[in-house]
């Protein structure tokens, strides 16, 4: 019997027509029963698109996600089932959530020849169609024990994938020693990195003439004119257009006050409130700013003449790493930074807060997904 052989994947995928990463209950499983599925030709690969989570739900089809399409990739690639490839990710990533550093693993089981499997009777013509899949598959995986061919293992299995989902990186994983247990891409993370990325007006005070001379101060009538001051035909699908005037300063002092040791059942979803320890050490929660008026045409001719100095945006990036997130944490802290930093909630509140109860719980908004990104894993 020949052992599984387990390779890890590194993928990066847009989840904006997803349903997160992890297989649903009633998605569509492949099956390979009678082999893998025909090949597609080249130029239906190349322009294969996902299907929206929008389209799905018209059509009455079960929800696509990111393993769904994996899955089926590697199915048809390798002619392994569901079971035997056991493909499993590091970070169960939510509906439209994005990455640029999951790891996903999966496990390879060589196939049998067709005597062995089938006996000598068997039809000669599955028999001959079967042993050419064979053989392509395996001298494919075979070379996978030269760093140096790893790169078409990735080939192949982006040629199979939409165009939305990526395999950065592939290789192989020594066989666990004598009594030891085998790689699990989620049990044995030690750590996860996400980043957030938002665009913003930063909060800006103005003197008027008020009545019997006296200066009144004022918010910047652009600082209340909301999303479409700040967005642009070419805008990627992985920053919040945020809506509300921020304070820069405040932003950074609530990231400060979070990071560290707390317990954070206040910005987790309820049914994990008190079904498990939420009390965390958050590594890092950092933000760096930057103008966000570098547009460029694809000649190169630059718009920032068009923006006014006193109205330029920003962007925000958010860092947030620790051992062990829970469902809609970084989503909630990152909402709760925003509240305080636009006048919605003060910071006063933050210890109360930091109690994790129910009540406070809901002081606490969750960001959209969409500027949400796993970035990186580590083992």
């Amino acid at each position: 019997m020949t052992l599984a052989r387990t390779f890890l994947l590194v993928v990066e995928y847009d989840g904006t027509n997803y349903f997160g990463f992890q297989r649903q209950e009633g998605t569509e499983r492949v099956d390979v029963s009678a082999g893998p599925p025909p090949k597609k030709k080249a130029h239906q690969a190349s322009t294969n698109m996902s299907v929206s989570g929008r389209a799905a739900r018209r059509a009455g089809a079960p929800p696509i996600t990111i393993q769904d399409q994996l899955e089926m990739a590697l199915v048809r690639l390798t002619g392994n089932n569901l079971a035997q490839l056991r493909v499993r990710g590091a970070g169960r990533t939510d509906k439209g959530v994005h990455a640029t550093g999951q790891v996903v693993a999966f496990d390879y089981h060589p196939q049998q020849s067709e005597d062995d499997a089938d006996g000598n009777n068997g039809d000669k013509k599955r028999r001959k169609d079967k042993q050419a899949q064979q053989h392509q598959d395996t001298s494919l995986f075979q070379g996978a024990s030269r760093s140096e061919e790893l790169w078409k293992i990735r080939r192949a299995i982006n040629s199979r994938l939409p165009k939305d989902i990526a395999v950065r990186s592939c290789r192989l994983l020594p066989p666990p020693q004598p009594g030891g247990r085998p790689f699990e891409a989620r049990h044995d993370v030690q750590s996860k990195r996400y980043t957030y990325r938002l665009r913003f007006h930063r909060k800006k005070v103005i003197l008027i003439a008020g009545d019997e001379g006296l200066n009144m101060q004022v918010i910047s009538p652009i600082c209340q004119s909301g999303p479409h001051t700040l967005r642009h035909a070419h805008d990627p699908s992985n920053i919040w257009i945020c809506p509300w005037a921020l304070d820069q300063e405040l932003i950074q002092k609530v990231c400060h006050l979070l990071q560290g040791q707390h317990d954070f059942s206040s910005f987790v979803v309820k049914c994990d409130r008190r079904s498990r320890d939420n009390n965390i050490d958050l590594k890092r929660f950092s933000v760096s700013f930057k103008d966000a008026v570098n547009i460029e045409d694809d000649d190169g001719a630059d718009k920032n003449d068009m923006v006014n100095s006193d109205d330029i945006p920003c962007k925000a990036t958010f860092t947030l790493e620790t051992g062990g997130f829970r469902r809609q944490m970084v989503r909630r802290l990152i909402g709760f930074v925003v509240d305080v930093a636009r006048g919605q909630c003060s910071l006063d509140n933050i210890d109360e807060i930091l109690k994790g109860s129910d009540e406070a719980a809901l002081q606490v908004n969750a960001a959209p997904a969409c500027g949400l990104c796993l970035s990186k894993v580590e083992y």
